[in-house]
């Protein structure tokens, strides 16, 4: 009986030692102070930084970590863990000491070469990750963004948060050390532009700006830091989000529809330059050489081949959501021939009808705008070149290859019915395809013509313009409104 007495004694002391020892393991040594690793991340290392730095990979749900000289040649880390009891791990004094400072510090560079030679790979591993070089790399967006007070900022995206951007003029790898001397905050409430988007204004709708913000194209890029993404953020730029004011200088902010209402629907100058690609060519020249023959010229074609170079103002004096009318003057001249003795210029003026497919002035994006036209014209072209008499004899007074100056006039009406498809890049700028088929109907059309020869033979030149019928039209034009 006695005996089973002491032995009972004897567990309930060791099972009381063991729980003195395991706590005493599992608490930093009385009296010792902390030890501040690196000051990014203080004599605390929380749980985000944790993460961010991927330390203790090896383990989960660390809440936070403290390190602790245990003695001169070991540092402890004590682990507090959320659901698991807290954690000590032992490591070597010159792996804390020396190695993991430099790694805290140049976490987004460690790949590059002068960083890395400095540690050892196989001993940090131990407590931290080393990546490969593409860990660091710079993708940020660089962005130009219009206050609505009319300032304008610009830099790189470093920051999205659920109420406004961070951008920084700094490029290259981010450096936790010099970001905070140009970091700007940016309400989303006081962003009236960003410059280079679809989005034609923004007037501080948040809900079309966290979209821009939170897109992959933005926030998921390299080297860019969101608060919704889930992803830990260093302490550093925590804090900066933290400090930031939050004050907007604007009250409100525009609704989709709003912001619709700002493209202008009333009359408006554009400005084009263009040119296209007739089949067959708008202006047809006839040319005929016989020998005691009457010119017939139609089916005779000196030069088929006219691509105009157009500039064009337009007037739009009626405008709504589905239809506009408009008045347009332009003046043309030919690219089609490199010969500049031969040129086809003129003007053309003009009333022309859309109705919109899909019209952009519907939208807030500046994107594709597809619509119908048709409209009337009046047109007028002159036509210069040095054609060759090619009949004759080498020895009479009008020889053969001798010069034909002509210069011609024609005037016609023309119907136009066609598709366009513009694409406008911004406010003011803007591309159109057209594709156009035009009927026509001739007013006046010069023709000259010559008579030469002797001893009973007779030569006749003829030159004339004249309008085909129909003909269709595929071109491009780059406008500008006013």
């Amino acid at each position: 009986m006695k005996f089973y007495r002491i032995l009972t004694i004897l567990f309930i002391l060791f099972c009381s030692l063991n729980s003195t020892l395991s706590q005493s393991l599992n608490q930093p040594p009385q009296g010792a102070n902390p030890i501040i690793v690196s000051p990014r991340v203080g004599a605390v290392i929380d749980s985000v930084d944790i993460l961010y730095y991927e330390l203790f990979y090896f383990l989960r749900d660390i809440q936070s970590a403290t390190a602790y000289p245990i003695d001169t040649s070991t540092i402890g880390f004590y682990l507090k863990r959320y659901l698991q009891s807290d954690t000590v791990i032992m490591f070597k004094s010159n792996i804390i000491s020396n190695y993991l400072p430099i790694y805290i510090e140049n976490f987004e560079s460690i790949y590059e070469l002068s960083t890395i030679s400095k540690i050892p790979t196989s001993e940090m591993n131990l407590i931290g990750r080393i990546h490969d070089k593409d860990f660091g790399k710079n993708e940020r967006a660089s962005k130009t963004i219009v206050k609505r007070d009319n300032s304008v900022l610009s830099g790189e995206i470093l920051i999205v948060t659920d109420e406004g951007v961070f951008i920084t003029k700094r490029t290259g790898t981010y450096n936790w050390k010099t970001i905070q001397s140009d970091i700007q905050f940016i309400n989303y409430n006081d962003i009236d532009e960003i410059k280079g988007t679809r989005t034609r204004y923004y007037k501080g709708n948040i809900q079309l700006l966290k979209e821009f913000f939170s897109d992959e194209y933005i926030g998921n890029r390299l080297g860019t830091f969101t608060t919704f993404s889930h992803k830990p953020i260093p302490k550093e730029l925590r804090q900066i989000i933290s400090d930031s004011s939050r004050a907007s200088s604007q009250s409100d902010s525009y609704t989709l529809e709003q912001l619709r209402m700002l493209k202008p629907t009333s009359g408006r100058f554009v400005l084009s330059i263009g040119t296209g690609a007739f089949s067959p060519t708008f202006v047809q020249v006839g040319s005929s050489n016989e020998s005691n023959q009457s010119p017939d010229l139609k089916n005779k074609f000196a030069n088929p081949n006219f691509a105009p170079l157009e500039f064009q103002v337009e007037y739009v004096f009626l405008h709504s959501d589905w239809q506009n009318l408009s008045a347009q003057v332009s003046a043309f001249y030919n690219l089609g021939e490199l010969n500049s003795n031969t040129i086809l210029d003129g003007w053309n003026l003009g009333l022309s009808s859309r109705i919109f497919l899909v019209s952009v002035d519907n939208l807030n994006t500046r994107g594709i705008e597809f619509s119908l036209t048709g409209g009337l014209s009046y047109c007028q072209a002159n036509y210069s070149a040095i054609h060759k008499r090619t009949q004759g004899l080498h020895d009479t007074d009008t020889p053969r290859d001798a010069d034909f100056p002509v210069n011609l006039n024609i005037s016609m009406f023309q119907g136009k019915i066609g598709i366009l498809n513009r694409y406008q890049f911004t406010d003011f700028l803007s591309v159109q395809f057209h594709a156009i088929v035009m009927g026509q109907l001739q007013n006046k059309a010069d023709m000259v013509s010559d008579k030469w020869g002797r001893y009973g033979r007779n030569y006749y030149i003829s030159v004339g313009v004249y309008a085909p019928d129909l003909i269709f039209d595929l071109g491009v034009k780059l406008q500008y409104n006013l």
